[in-house]
């Protein structure tokens, strides 16, 4: 019986072609390796808030931690490595969980500043408008003749005059106001739950001119971004 010989396969030959876009995809895959790498590489650490931080509170260690940015030359961010010169400095305007924290949030050790005061502020339910949030601009409004109200000749000789002077009421009312303005830094219920308690940062001259106003006598308004 005579053995049958297989046939012969010849090997199968890839074109050209197709070895060279191998080639291509496999170059184009490492460049945009290294690209990814070199971005990765090129994030600084920097700081940012752990948490809700209100103005004027002074900032922990717990109150801060390190993220990696990739930031431009122009972000105003500040590095890691000087969280011990951070920590202990209050909050000048409320810092919200995941923040990048820049030089001009942060203000002195000391809160408030010298030249600003801190204010209490009742007011009744339902009349404190929306927009009432730390960080807004505000100005608290109650009558010249409201229990506690410091009249002009109170100011200290000397001293400039103030912006929230209080102000002539309209025509027919019979009755002048004070109009003080400032940034609010928290809002609180009041102890007996029947209103809000708005703290608000002022001048310091302005403060002693609303006194102690009654929380049906207080009016705010709140005003847009400059």
């Amino acid at each position: 019986m005579t053995a049958t010989t297989p046939p012969t396969v010849a090997p199968r030959r890839l074109p050209v072609g197709h070895l060279l876009g191998g080639l291509l995809l496999i170059v184009v895959c490492v460049l945009l390796s290294l690209q990814v790498y070199g971005r990765i590489d090129d994030r600084t650490p920097a700081l940012a808030a752990a948490r809700d931080v209100a103005a004027g509170q002074q900032l922990t260690a717990a109150d801060l931690r390190q993220v990696m940015v990739g930031a431009d030359d122009g972000v105003l961010l500040i590095p890691a490595a000087d969280l011990d010169r951070v920590v202990g400095r209050a909050a000048a305007v409320p810092l919200r969980a995941g923040q990048l924290i820049a030089a001009p949030q942060l203000g002195p050790s000391d809160w408030p500043p010298a030249d600003k005061a801190l204010i209490a502020v009742g007011v009744e339910e339902g009349h404190l408008p929306a927009g009432v949030v730390p960080g807004a601009q505000i100005s608290v409004i109650t009558p010249a003749s409201a229990p506690g109200i410091a009249t002009p000749g109170t100011k200290t000789p000397g001293t400039a005059p103030s912006a929230s002077a209080p102000t002539a009421a309209p025509a027919g009312t019979g009755t002048a106001v004070v109009q003080v303005r400032g940034t609010v830094v928290a809002v609180t219920a009041s102890a007996d739950q029947s209103g809000s308690v708005v703290t608000v940062l002022v001048p310091a001259t302005d403060a002693p001119l609303l006194g102690v106003p009654r929380s049906t006598d207080v009016a705010i308004i709140v005003w847009g971004a400059p």
